[in-house]
C-alpha cells in the first residue's frame, strides 16, 4: 500500500536527507503573484525596475520628476499652509536632501509643492527659488537650478542673478575677513538677494529685497543646499563655523521677526555639520526642526521600496493613495512579489526578505539612508535580468544577498567623499591586512585612537560591547571585514538592542 511506502521511505531517512533540497525549491505560485508577475514579462519588469531605481540612486541627475510624500515633507507642507516656511532641514548624507532640494525647486511655487507633498488649504503663494545647490550636480540638474533662478528673477522684475561660482567665491573671501555672526547674517541676507537677482553684488541688498517683497506684496522662499562643498573644514575652522552658525541660527531668526514674513528659506544640512557648529543649544536646535528631519524609519523604509516599485509598474494590484496609511506589516504583505516572503521558498529557514533587507542597511543608530536602499534595489534588480529559476518574484534572493558587497563598496566610497571625520577612520579600517580584518576587533587590534572609534560610534558606523567593536553588516561587507568565532550572531543582537 502508500502507506506501506510512505512508512519506509521515513525509515531509510530519505525524506530527512531531501528536506533541505525542497526548502531551496521556488514555492508555488499563487494566482495574484502569476497575475503580477507573468513569466514572459518578468525580465522587462527587472529591466524596468533597475531603470527606475537608478535614476534615483543618482539624484544629482535630476531624472526623476516625482517623490515620495514622506512623514518629514508631509509635516513642513502641512505646517506651512499660512506662513513661509523658515526652517533647517537636517539629514544624514545620502538620506536624500539633494534629491528633495531639486523636487522642491521643481515645483517651482509653494503651493504646488505642498499640494504635491499631501497637503491641503494651502493659503500661500510665494515663488521658490534656490540659491545655493550642491556642486556635483549633473549639467541637467544645473540647468533646472539655474532656469528656476532666473524665472523667479523676472517674475519679481529683478536683475539676472549671480551666477553660483561668483557666489561662492564672495562667500570665501569674506571668510578671509574675519566676521562675527552679525555681520555673517548680514552677508548671507545679501547672498539670499544676490542669487534671486535683487541688487547683485551690492552691499545692504538683503534688507532691500525684503522691503521690496513687503512693498509689492510678494512673497518668496528660498533655497540652501550644498553646504558641505564650500565648508569643508568646518570641524575646525572657526571662520566657517561662524559662518555656517550665522546661517543656521542668525538668518532664521531675523527673517521670523519681519512683519508680515515676506520671505521663507529652507536650509538643508548635514547633521554632523550642525553638531561640530552649534556649540551651544544644538539638540534644542534639532529638537525644533526634528518634524522635518531626513530620517527614515523602518516602515518609511519600506514605503520607499513599495513607492519606487510602483513607479517602476511592477506592482499593479497597490493603491498608491492608500501608501500612506498603510502599517509596516502591509507594507511587508505588498512586496512579497517584489522579493518573495523569504531570502528563499517560503518553507526554507531563510531570513524574511523585507527584514533582512532593512537589518543588514541600518546602522547601529538605527538609521537607513534612502540612497543605499534603492541601490540595493538597481543592483540587486540589474542582476536578476537574466534569472530562470525564480518565477515569483522580481528581485531573486542570491541577487540580493551579494547586492550587499557592491552597496557596502559605494557606501564607503561616498564617506571617504563626503565625510572627511569619519572618512579617515574608514579608511584606516580599510588598509588593514585581511587577516587583521575581523570582527569582533578591539582598539589595539586596529590601532584607532579612542577619538577615532567614538567618530565611527556617533555615526553608528560601530557598536561596542566590553573591549570588542562590531561594524553594521553594510560597513562590514564594505570594508571586506569577516567573522571570528560568533561574530554574527553577536552582530545580529546588537542590532536589535541599537534599535
Amino acid at each position: 500500500t502508500w502507506e506501506d511506502v510512505v512508512n519506509r521511505l521515513q525509515r531509510s531517512g530519505i525524506v530527512d536527507a531531501v528536506r533541505t533540497l525542497v526548502e531551496w525549491l521556488p514555492s508555488q505560485q499563487s494566482e495574484l503573484v502569476l497575475a503580477s508577475t507573468n513569466p514572459p514579462t518578468l525580465k522587462s519588469q527587472r529591466e524596468q525596475l533597475k531603470e527606475t531605481a537608478e535614476k534615483l540612486v543618482y539624484a544629482e541627475r535630476a531624472e526623476a520628476e516625482d517623490f515620495l510624500a514622506t512623514d518629514s515633507l508631509r509635516n513642513l507642507a502641512s505646517d506651512h499652509r499660512v506662513k513661509l516656511p523658515i526652517t533647517v532641514i537636517v539629514g544624514a548624507k545620502g538620506s536624500g536632501k539633494t534629491y528633495t532640494f531639486l523636487q522642491i525647486i521643481r515645483r517651482k511655487d509653494w503651493q504646488t509643492f505642498a499640494k504635491d507633498a499631501c497637503a491641503s488649504v494651502i493659503k500661500i503663494k510665494a515663488l521658490i527659488c534656490p540659491v545655493l545647490a550642491s556642486r556635483n550636480l549633473a549639467e541637467s540638474a544645473k540647468k533646472i537650478v539655474k532656469e528656476a533662478q532666473e524665472a523667479v528673477a523676472q517674475e519679481l522684475e529683478f536683475d539676472h542673478p549671480l551666477d553660483a561660482s561668483t557666489i561662492r567665491d564672495k562667500i570665501r573671501e569674506t571668510c578671509q575677513k574675519g566676521l562675527d555672526e552679525g555681520q555673517w547674517r548680514e552677508r548671507w541676507l545679501d547672498v539670499i538677494a544676490w542669487g534671486v537677482g535683487c541688487q547683485p553684488g551690492q552691499e545692504g541688498a538683503g534688507r532691500n529685497l525684503t522691503a521690496d517683497l513687503v512693498k509689492n506684496k510678494q512673497q518668496l522662499v528660498v533655497i540652501i543646499d550644498g553646504l558641505e562643498d564650500l565648508f569643508q573644514n568646518f570641524t575646525n575652522n572657526e571662520a566657517q563655523q561662524t559662518a555656517l552658525r550665522a546661517l543656521l541660527q542668525e538668518v532664521p531668526e531675523w527673517l521670523e521677526q519681519q512683519p508680515s514674513r515676506p520671505l521663507g528659506i529652507i536650509i538643508f544640512v548635514r547633521r554632523d555639520i550642525v553638531l561640530a557648529t552649534v556649540h551651544q543649544n544644538s539638540a534644542q536646535m534639532m529638537a525644533r526642526y526634528q518634524p522635518y528631519a531626513l530620517k527614515w524609519s523602518r516602515e518609511e523604509a519600506l514605503r520607499l521600496v513599495t513607492w519606487v516599485s510602483k513607479q517602476a509598474d511592477i506592482l499593479p494590484s497597490l493603491n498608491v493613495e492608500k501608501l500612506q496609511e498603510m502599517d509596516q506589516e502591509q507594507l511587508t504583505q505588498e512586496l512579497i512579489p517584489l522579493w518573495g516572503k523569504k531570502l528563499g521558498s517560503e518553507r526554507s529557514k531563510q531570513a524574511p526578505s523585507a527584514k533582512f533587507v532593512i537589518d543588514a542597511l541600518s546602522d547601529f543608530n538605527g538609521q537607513i539612508q534612502s540612497r543605499d536602499l534603492v541601490r540595493l534595489l538597481y543592483i540587486a534588480a540589474r542582476d536578476s535580468i537574466n534569472e530562470h529559476r525564480w518565477q515569483d518574484r522580481i528581485l531573486v534572493p542570491k541577487a540580493i544577498r551579494e547586492s550587499f558587497n557592491e552597496c557596502g563598496k559605494e557606501k564607503i566610497k561616498e564617506i571617504k567623499q563626503e565625510n572627511k571625520v569619519l572618512g579617515n577612520v574608514i579608511e584606516k579600517l580599510q588598509n588593514l591586512k585581511a587577516e587583521e580584518k575581523k570582527i569582533p576587533f578591539t582598539r589595539d587590534e586596529t590601532q584607532l585612537s579612542q577619538e577615532e572609534v567614538k567618530d565611527l560610534v556617533n555615526n553608528g558606523a560601530a557598536i561596542s560591547e566590553g573591549d570588542d567593536y562590531y561594524l553594521p553588516e553594510i560597513f562590514r561587507t564594505g570594508l571586506g571585514f569577516t567573522f571570528k568565532g560568533r561574530g554574527r550572531t553577536k552582530v545580529i543582537s546588537l542590532a536589535r538592542r541599537a534599535r
